[in-house]
């Protein structure tokens, strides 16, 4: 294909801008598929049609929007980015194009636009412009990362989420990757429709062989109403996947162990069950920190546990002990000030007795 043409200098974006046939033929041929080109003149006829479909990068300063072959672009702030275009066949086949340079001189300051008065109190108006944020419709989720061992299958779990109210239709999905040698396969390549904001898993499957170390895959969703896309990147690395699997599966035991014996672990359970399913789809390592995080909570939810249980027993016996000795105290205090008391009658009545005894002895010998 012939490099497309930057956006800059003359063809700078000052307002929203459309730009028909962009990418098939602006001015001369751009993307094009030789199974298009019927009579092979390298160049796609009025009696031929391009299959083709594209992507594109995100933009710091513009919103590009692909309708067919042509792009619009609208500006939302003054400055320059880059973005590579990339266009899939009807046999998932993906390729890239050159650097592409959008230049943003202006603004098109009444577009989706809202504006916000407030008055002060020598009545000057002030317009305050506030842009509000629309999240892209399609949104293709997978791992980072994933091992994989020589000889097997790779799998990759797709998630496709629709972040809008509305419903998108007609949504194929493709992939390729950034080496020679290998394709994809999906467990399904079309949807008809994704309600809103409803999630659609799927599974793609790496067919070939690659005798490097690691390598990239894209995966692509292209919705045809509205006109929209999305794509994500996946790194493929080579591992030692039995050791790791065995390992994670030995920690997945412990983990159980531990919750089991715990009642106040059990809301970690799901997380649990989200670690066997990252181990499933060869994802090690985000297997290997959720178990981690597991086994570390609940440690630390058992301890507080173990404070709680502790800490009314502490206070318990601290008042027991506190109270009984009090209580000791005074019963030895009521004993004493009883014999005191006893000891001080006998003593009063011993004393009265002998006065009577001492009068009687005078009346008698007078």
């Amino acid at each position: 294909m012939n490099d497309l043409i930057d956006l800059n200098g003359d063809n700078a974006i000052e307002s929203e801008s459309t730009f028909l046939n962009y990418l098939k033929k602006y001015p001369d041929v751009k993307f094009i598929d030789p199974d298009d080109d019927l009579n092979n003149n390298g160049d796609i006829d009025a009696n031929e049609t391009s299959n083709l479909t594209y992507v594109v990068d995100s933009c710091s300063v513009a919103t590009i929007t692909i309708s067919g072959h042509s792009i619009t672009v609208s500006p939302v702030s003054i400055g320059s980015c880059n973005v590579t275009f990339r266009a899939t066949d009807l046999e998932e086949e993906i390729t890239w194009s050159n650097s592409v340079i959008i230049n943003v001189t202006d603004t098109d300051d009444d577009e989706d636009t809202v504006y916000v008065t407030t008055t002060r109190t020598n009545t000057r108006e002030i317009e305050v412009e506030v842009k509000e944020e629309v999240p892209k419709a399609i949104e293709v989720i997978i791992p980072d990362i994933i091992l994989a061992e020589e000889g097997k299958e790779i799998e990759i779990p797709i998630i496709l989420r629709n972040n809008w109210a509305e419903s998108l239709y007609n949504i194929n999905v493709g992939g390729s990757a950034n080496v020679t040698g290998l394709s994809l396969e999906f467990s399904e390549v079309y949807f008809e429709r994704i309600g809103g904001y409803e999630e659609i898993e799927l599974i793609g499957f790496v067919i070939g062989e690659f005798g490097g170390d690691e390598y990239e895959i894209i995966i692509s969703a292209n919705v045809s109403s509205p006109s929209t896309s999305d794509y994500a990147m996946v790194l493929i690395k080579k591992g030692d996947l039995d050791m790791n699997s065995e390992e994670l599966k030995q920690n997945i035991i412990l983990a159980q162990d531990l919750l089991s014996k715990n009642p106040e672990c059990l809301e970690l359970n799901e997380m649990l069950k989200d670690a066997q399913g990252k181990i499933a789809n060869g994802s090690f390592l985000e297997a290997s920190q959720i178990i981690e995080g597991v086994i570390d909570g609940c440690q630390y939810l058992t301890s507080l546990a173990e404070i709680e249980r502790d800490q009314p027993k502490n206070i318990m016996t601290n008042y027991i002990n506190n109270n009984l000795m009090k209580y000791l105290q005074l019963l030895i205090g009521l004993i004493l000030l009883s014999v005191i008391i006893v000891f001080g009658m006998h003593n009063i009545r011993k004393n009265r007795k002998k006065k009577e005894e001492d009068l009687q002895e005078e009346e008698s010998e007078n």
